[in-house]
This record gives structure tokens, C-alpha cells and sequence, in this order.
């Protein structure tokens, strides 16, 4: 009887320690999936940030040798590169803080700089490359800001419970 008694109470411990185990495990599983769906969102967006820059990227020099972004060489390609600027910043939820408010100073800036030209004028191109043409170095500054912050928020990017207390 006591060897039974001994099998029996050795048999639910050994049942009790399994069932907690294999609670901890799926509970640590279902952590790690959800660190990977943050990561891949935040990777998504990030992405979108980068082709953001890789337009500010692409410069046109004039026939007087003065630089500029080619997105300004025209209303519509501005437009664009407004519309993506306007949609990674909405993002900004799953950018570091840092990231964000680079982006927002961006934004500021070139609708500060860009807002006052007539939407109806013969002028508007040479207006909008004479703007630009004046703001190469900020704009380029501010698209290395962002560029070098992209890099340091990768290299922290798994940190995902840090980040996320950065969210309160």
C-alpha cells in the first residue's frame, strides 16, 4: 500500500510540474509571436521611412551648377514625396520617438518652406527650384538626421519591451 500511495502522489507531481512547464512554454511562445509581429510591423514602417529618404536621395544640379533635390523639379513629384512623408509619419506610433519627430521637423519644414507658392503660376517650377536650390543643405542635413537615427533604432530594434514603454 505504501509504494502505491508513493507511485500515486509521485505520479501527480510528475503531472502537476509537466501541465506547469508546458504552460510557462506556450506562455513564452505566445510572447516571442507577438515580439515578432511588433518587429515585423515596426520593419514594415521603417521600410517606408527609408524609400521616403531614398527620394531625397536623388539630387538635380542646374546649369548653374546649384543643387537639388529632384523631387521638387516638379509639382507632381513633390506631391508624391508629400503624400509618402504624410504616410510614414502617420506611422509614427511604431517609430522610435526620436524617429517621429525627426520625420515631423522634416514635414514642418518643407511645408513652412514650400506653402507659399502659388498653386496656379507660369513661375511655379523655377519658384519651387529656387526654394529648393536654397535649402539643399538643410533638407539634405535634416534626410541624414533621419537617415542615422533609421540605423540606431535597428541595431535596438528587438528590444520590443523597452520600446514599448517608450509608447506610454
Amino acid at each position: 500500500m505504501e509504494n502505491f500511495t508513493l507511485v500515486l502522489t509521485s505520479s501527480v507531481l510528475a503531472a502537476t510540474l509537466t501541465s506547469l512547464v508546458n504552460w510557462l512554454l506556450q506562455r513564452n511562445n505566445y510572447r516571442n509571436d507577438y515580439y515578432k509581429k511588433v518587429i515585423e510591423k515596426r520593419m514594415s514602417v521603417y521600410d517606408e521611412v527609408s524609400k521616403v529618404m531614398g527620394r531625397l536621395q536623388i539630387i538635380n544640379v542646374s546649369p548653374s551648377n546649384k543643387k537639388s533635390h529632384a523631387v521638387f523639379l516638379d509639382h507632381n513629384q513633390y506631391e508624391d514625396f508629400a503624400i509618402m512623408l504624410a504616410k510614414a509619419s502617420l506611422e509614427g506610433i511604431w517609430l522610435s520617438n526620436n524617429c517621429s519627430k525627426l520625420l515631423t521637423t522634416l514635414n514642418e519644414f518643407l511645408y513652412n518652406t514650400f506653402r507659399d507658392i502659388p498653386e496656379i503660376s507660369d513661375n511655379k517650377r523655377l519658384d519651387s527650384m529656387n526654394i529648393a536650390e536654397k535649402n539643399f543643405s538643410e533638407i539634405s542635413r535634416q534626410r541624414e538626421l533621419i537617415r542615422d537615427q533609421i540605423l540606431k533604432d535597428l541595431l535596438i530594434m528587438y528590444e520590443v519591451k523597452s520600446f514599448l514603454k517608450t509608447k506610454n
